[in-house]
């Protein structure tokens, strides 16, 4: 899904700030990860990381889900100008699985 994401980013408009593809999957993963920590899905090798969450596999793929949309969101979308983020979504939608248990936000 990300590739064809990066290269919509590129051909549908315009960044506010220039970014490179490396740039853009790096900020991706970094929100990530701290969304992962602030929701405690992640622990064990930050001084001062929490007890893990204790929820069903099924939650846990399906929080997992709605926060790497959130993060890819806001990473691919978040240097575009207002012109090109609705263009970024339509192609993050497009290259989205069908069976998400977590449906796209509208």
């Amino acid at each position: 899904a990300i590739p064809s994401v990066l290269t919509a980013v590129r051909r549908v408009g315009r960044e506010i700030v220039p970014t490179s593809f490396m740039m853009l999957v790096n900020n991706a993963l970094h929100l990530l990860e701290g969304l992962l920590r602030q929701n405690k899905l992640i622990f064990g090798y930050a001084e001062g990381d929490a007890e893990p969450s204790r929820i069903p596999p099924a939650d846990f793929a399906r929080k997992l889900e709605g926060l790497a949309m959130h993060a890819m969101v806001w990473s691919l979308g978040g240097t575009a100008d207002e012109g090109t983020r609705p263009k970024i979504e339509e192609a993050l939608r497009a290259a989205m699985p069908a069976d998400l248990s977590t449906p796209f936000p509208e």
